[in-house]
């Protein structure tokens, strides 16, 4: 929503792609260094203190391109510069979030948090585009911003609802070092925890595939919609008709996966999405009739959502409270991956068209997919027998420790911290 807000702005400002390329690289070229820092600030800091600066942050910078564009003086520079801010916020923002869902639930419960989580994230992507034109329409660019900046300022007080205990990771570094050492001692903690636990960052590669092509088809989902299935007067409907049916997909895949827990063989799970998602990706870029792509994108949808649960509940399962916001700041690295695909992809496109470059994409990927499997029995026999019913969740066991009554040991039975 707030992405596609910014878009618009943008080519409203300068009316050419070029603008959208350099916005998205200067969002992006930030990440690599902030996801490491925001990891490590994470597990140290309160989760719910990081939300909080999260969701300010986002009202202040909408507020001020709000004012901006309302006064007449938005430039493009304003728009340029502030990209790289909204970076910095989101790579905190990111793992703090998915961190926070293991402290809040029962681990037994945790692949039904994650889908249900992931679901309502997607409804917001099916209908955030949609409020956004609405606003636009009936407003303008600039007080749709004022109004966006308004719900980051509401979400920021709901975030004050949430609990105070257990929301804080595990220290693991000195506190008696200096700021720069602490921070080096973390950060190499991590590469030491991922060396040790070889499963973690297997699982962290895969996670990575999918969206190298899920983001770079959603972009260029208008020049299917112009090329393939419509007419330039249309192409702006059927674009719009086309994503919102990846979200209906993705939607009923997440409320499917809210049983996944039940389901011991991760890995046969991980296959099933995977390979669901790119041969439906095939499928749909072969499509002529629109009706017939639109299973194709619902199918390939559904796969990606459950791959995506299995992978992220499987991750959040192994690793270990005090290292969830570190670990999670790597996935939020997927982000900056993503020039890797729309760079290549948009020279496809203009020279062989949309169906003829996801088609060839989609056969590589399968091979690349297939490879990776073949050559990673851990993960394709990955196996997590359902774990018993958990008494507490980390959040309800530390406030009844800072009660006096509970006793750490007695704690850590409670929630099962040392099952796996």
């Amino acid at each position: 929503m707030q992405l596609l807000l910014r878009h618009l702005v943008v080519y409203e400002i300068t009316n050419t792609a070029a603008s959208l390329a350099w916005m998205t690289v200067a969002a992006v070229v930030v990440l690599p260094f902030m996801a490491p820092i925001a990891g490590v600030y994470v597990d140290r800091l309160n989760k719910r203190t990081i939300l909080l600066f999260t969701e300010v942050s986002s009202t202040l910078l909408f507020l001020g391109i709000g004012i901006l564009i309302v006064s007449g003086k938005i430039e493009f520079w304003h728009m340029l510069v502030t990209a790289p801010l909204f970076s910095i916020v989101f790579a905190f923002f990111m793992p703090a979030r998915q961190a926070l869902v293991p402290a809040l639930v029962p681990k037994h419960k945790l692949a039904n948090a994650l889908a249900l989580t992931m679901g309502s994230n997607t409804v917001t992507q099916m209908i955030g585009p949609a409020i956004v034109g609405l606003f636009i329409f009936l407003t303008d660019h600039g007080i749709t911003m004022l109004i966006v900046a308004g719900m980051f300022g509401l979400a920021s007080i709901t975030d004050l609802r949430l609990p105070k205990h257990g929301m804080i990771g595990k220290q693991d570094s000195d506190q008696s070092e200096s700021a720069l050492r602490s921070f080096w001692t973390d950060l190499s903690a991590l590469i030491g925890y991922l060396r040790n636990n070889q499963l973690i960052p297997l699982l962290l590669v895969f996670g990575m595939v999918l969206p190298l092509i899920n983001f770079p088809l959603q972009q260029f989902m208008v020049v299917f919609a112009e090329k393939t299935f419509g007419d330039p007067g249309s192409k702006d409907f059927i674009a719009g008709l086309l994503i919102s049916m990846l979200g209906v997909g993705s939607l009923i895949g997440a409320l499917v996966s809210t049983n996944s827990d039940r389901f011991p063989h991760k890995g046969r799970l991980l296959m099933i999405g995977s390979f669901t998602a790119i041969i439906a990706l095939g499928l749909f870029s072969i499509s002529n009739h629109l009706w017939i792509a639109i299973i194709f994108l619902a199918l390939m949808g559904f796969g990606q959502m459950l791959f995506q649960v299995t992978n992220n509940s499987s991750i959040q399962r192994i690793v270990e409270n005090n290292m969830l916001g570190r670990v999670m700041s790597v996935v939020s690295l997927q982000w900056s991956l993503l020039p890797l695909g729309i760079i290549p992809l948009g020279f496809a496109i203009d020279r062989f068209g949309p169906g003829n470059s996801f088609g060839v994409t989609a056969l590589f990927l399968f091979a690349l997919l297939a490879t990776m499997f073949f050559l990673t029995p851990r993960i394709r026999n990955l196996y997590m027998k359902p774990l018993k019913k958990i008494e507490l969740s980390l959040v309800q066991a530390e406030k009844l420790v800072a009660e006096g009554k509970l006793t750490p040991d007695e704690a850590k039975k409670l929630t099962g911290e040392n099952e796996i």
